[in-house]
C-alpha cells in the first residue's frame, strides 16, 4: 500500500507508517473541523468512521490511500484504525483545555 500525505514543506509522509499518518491526520481532522464536533464524538466512541469523513480526507487530497499493492487491506485498516486513535487523542487534548 502506498500511503501519502501531501505537505508542502517536508516529506515527513514518506517516512511515515500508515498508522502514523492515519494518527496525524485523525487528529488533524478533528481539530480543524470544529463543526464535526459530534461526528468525531460519535467515531470516537463507535470506532466506526463515516463514508463521508473516509472521503473528505481522500477526497481533500489530504491522504491518498492505493489499494493496488499487496497488503493494502492491511494497512488501510491501520491507517482508519490510527485515525479513529487521533481524533480521540485531539478530543481528550480538547477536554484537558477546558
Amino acid at each position: 500500500m502506498r500511503l501519502m500525505a501531501i505537505q508542502s514543506k517536508t516529506e515527513t509522509a514518506d517516512r511515515e507508517s500508515a498508522r502514523e499518518t492515519g494518527f496525524r491526520l485523525g487528529h488533524d481532522w478533528a481539530k480543524s473541523s470544529p463543526r464535526e464536533l459530534n461526528t468525531a464524538v460519535d467515531v470516537a466512541d463507535s470506532g466506526e468512521i463515516p463514508q463521508n469523513v473516509r472521503q473528505s480526507v481522500i477526497g481533500r487530497g489530504v491522504a491518498h490511500v492505493d489499494f493496488s499493492d499487496a497488503g493494502s487491506a492491511a494497512a488501510a485498516e491501520e491507517f482508519w484504525s490510527a485515525f479513529v486513535d487521533g481524533i480521540r487523542a485531539w478530543l481528550v487534548e480538547a477536554k484537558l483545555r477546558g
